[in-house]
């Protein structure tokens, strides 16, 4: 699979996640989550092919531990949009998770 193709598959999986979470991203994290996903497109791209199915689904994994914990440090922000993820949440939540492939 080439890196255009696993971009759309981890950004469509990252979209469908947030929203069966019901929660959108705000400022600061369309960018992250976007950046993060191009980068493990091309790492996963230079792979043999036999090994990319697993690590597209770790990717995905991954992604959807972020929005989690990001989902979870909104909760504790006082006054904290609700439905939205975004810089104030993600700093806290990569704290928890880093080190974890592809997002730190």
């Amino acid at each position: 699979m080439d890196a255009p193709a696993i971009h759309r598959r981890l950004t469509e999986a990252i979209s469908e996640y947030t929203k069966k979470r019901g929660v959108r991203f705000g400022q600061g994290a369309d960018a992250f989550f976007g950046e993060r996903a191009v980068i493990a497109a091309d790492e996963i791209a230079g792979m043999p092919a036999s090994g990319q199915q697993a690590k597209i689904s770790e990717a995905e994994q991954a992604f959807t531990s972020l929005i989690d914990a990001m989902i979870a440090e909104g909760v504790r922000i006082p006054c904290y949009q609700a439905g939205v993820i975004g810089e104030q949440t993600l700093s806290p939540a990569l704290n928890k998770l880093c080190p974890l492939w592809p997002i730190c």
